[in-house]
């Protein structure tokens, strides 16, 4: 199921609707995450959500509570009875087709300390608001359901340190991009016509790039991550550098502005890492030069 749907609206719903229509946009949330959205006809006894992770190398579902309650209340912990309760039909029902299932409350706008303590260890708590942040970051960084499945396993309150902590490898992933192009460049802080035009091999770029990232705080490169970035980045659809023979490699010709255009919202990140990366060994060598 695909969903038009804009984030933007859907976090506002989730942190302005109750009730029904509460649940409608956690619903249209899980969906814009690309999970399989099945909403339950509302009954007292059952859960709301039923969303599936097919796709993962270990499919699973999850099933979901929502409970949004008035500004300065909390979700209490009745909540976890109910999912618990619930859980065995949904199991009968699903697992045949799924290898494991996940727990999860939603909840509005906060979760009491009894919930806390005893939803560990097999439910999740997810506030409205670290949805919402999952969903700014699935926009920009489109996460698979393995990757979702972290968020969902969680034992207990899913804090938002924890949902910042997926888009890590991402930042990691973008922060090697931007030095492998530095590496290319004639020197670190030039502009971006002022590309070396040799082919250079990867040896030799893994060097240049654990040497800048030493100059900026940024460590434990191996030629391994070097290898499989230039491989991303010399994709037909990114081509920031190509590549000859499987070891050599050098920019492309096509402008910066058209790879970040390409990359989407990771582009702008990326532009923002690369811009940061070289103000600061700009800084670093001016620093130098007056020693």
């Amino acid at each position: 199921m695909t969903i038009k749907t804009h984030p933007d609206d859907i976090i506002r719903r989730l942190k302005a609707e109750a009730g029904d229509s509460f649940t409608v946009a956690t619903v249209d949330a899980f969906t814009y995450l690309g999970l399989a959205v099945e909403k339950i006809q509302e009954t007292q006894a059952e859960s709301n959500i039923i969303a599936k992770a097919p796709r993962a190398q270990r499919p699973y579902f999850v099933i979901i509570e929502c409970g949004a309650v008035r500004e300065g209340e909390q979700v209490s912990y009745l909540k976890l009875g109910q999912i618990r309760g619930n859980s065995p039909k949904y199991v009968a029902r699903y697992g045949g087709d799924f290898l494991s299932f996940y727990k999860v409350i939603v909840g509005r706008p906060t979760f009491s300390e009894d919930a806390k303590k005893l939803a560990p260890p097999d439910v999740a708590l997810i506030s409205a608001d670290n949805l919402a942040r999952l969903l700014k970051h699935h926009k920009q960084f489109y996460f698979s359901e393995d990757e979702l499945e972290q968020i969902f396993a969680v034992p207990g309150e899913v804090t938002g340190q924890k949902v910042d902590s997926l888009i890590d490898p991402f930042l990691k992933k973008l922060r090697l991009y931007a030095l492998i192009y530095m590496s290319l460049l004639f020197e670190p802080t030039s502009k971006p016509h002022e590309r070396k035009r040799d082919w250079t091999s990867i040896q030799q770029l893994t060097g240049a790039v654990e040497k800048i990232g030493w100059f900026l705080n940024v460590r434990n490169i191996t030629e391994r991550d070097v290898v499989y970035a230039v491989r991303d980045i010399a994709n037909p659809f990114l081509k920031l550098v190509e590549m000859a023979n499987d070891d050599k490699v050098r920019l492309a010709s096509i402008p910066l502005e058209v790879f970040v255009g390409r990359m989407q919202d990771r582009g702008k990140i990326f532009c923002k890492i690369l811009m940061d990366f070289q103000k600061k060994a700009l800084s670093q060598r001016s620093r130098a030069a007056k020693k």
